[in-house]
């Protein structure tokens, strides 16, 4: 409903509606979307899945639904993220559940019953544990199999997520080997090399201005801005990739991140472009 951002229901009900339609079909259309939304948001509670509720709240509150909607999925989430579980695993039992997960082939996904997330909460819990090098080494190898998979399928940007995972787990040659292959099959093809936004060092504020209006109104929404950083460090090709609601903020966030500047990205003693995209959440203040 929401994912792709430019292949969802969400993203043709938002063009629908720059296109000019309303009427009762089209409300009766919102409607039925946030009602799905809802249902969304408390399956992801369930399953404990708290950032993509989060990212459900945004959307609705972007779609302008009633505030009681939105309070009754917040209530729920709050009581879920205060509810205490009757007894925290200990040490062994992590490693266990890490264990568990890796032969069901649980590795990265769901985000916090895989593998990756047991060795994590091992590591948190426990980090001279005896044996949180062996299953960290074993789960790092599972996510480096599923790369190298992703990247000979093409998949260069799945390929790369699952390398900064296991890099995640430690420095190694392998992870090392990976992003040499994932920056030389991007070459090949002319792409640009990705990088997380906040992997890169800002050499100025991001300014974001609330458009007046907007503000006045009190309308918030979020653009997702992607854009290149020269290797010169200063910002080229701003692009909106989405906004929620549309034509209401992407004229500030473009000014804003347009003045941005960077930190070069050296690369073999050379400095060069990347992409990157930031995602500028509007809140209006309280």
């Amino acid at each position: 409903m929401i994912d792709p951002h430019n292949d969802s229901a969400l993203y043709y009900l938002d063009q629908a509606k720059q296109a000019g339609a309303s009427g009762p079909a089209l409300q009766a259309q919102t409607q039925d979307l946030l009602k799905r939304l809802v249902q969304m948001g408390r399956s992801a509670i369930q399953q404990r899945n708290f950032n993509d509720v989060e990212r459900i709240l945004a959307e609705m509150r972007g779609m302008g639904a009633p505030p009681a909607t939105i309070t009754g999925l917040q209530r729920d989430l709050s009581v879920a993220r205060n509810q205490q579980s009757p007894q925290k695993p200990d040490s062994p039992q992590y490693l266990e559940l890490a264990q568990s997960r890796l032969a069901q082939g649980k590795v990265t996904e769901p985000d916090n019953d895989s593998a990756l997330f047991y060795v994590n909460q091992l590591r948190a819990a426990d980090p001279k544990h005896s044996s949180l090098a062996q299953i960290g080494s074993a789960v790092q190898g599972q996510i480096l199999d599923r790369a190298r998979v992703a990247l000979d399928a093409g998949d260069s940007e799945k390929s790369e997520a699952l390398a900064q995972m296991a890099a995640g787990l430690g420095a190694s040659p392998d992870v090392d080997a990976l992003n040499d292959r994932i920056r030389q099959r991007k070459a090949a093809k002319g792409d640009l090399l990705q990088m997380p936004e906040q992997s890169l060092t800002r050499l100025n504020k991001l300014d974001v201005q609330y458009p007046t209006r907007a503000l006045q109104t009190g309308v918030e929404g979020w653009v997702e801005i992607g854009y290149t950083i020269g290797s010169n460090g200063s910002v080229t090709n701003v692009k909106v990739l989405n906004a929620t609601p549309v034509k209401v903020f992407e004229a500030s966030a473009t000014k804003a991140v347009s003045h941005l500047r960077y930190q070069p990205v050296v690369q073999g003693g050379k400095a060069i472009a990347v992409g990157t995209q930031v995602r500028i959440v509007y809140r209006v203040p309280k």
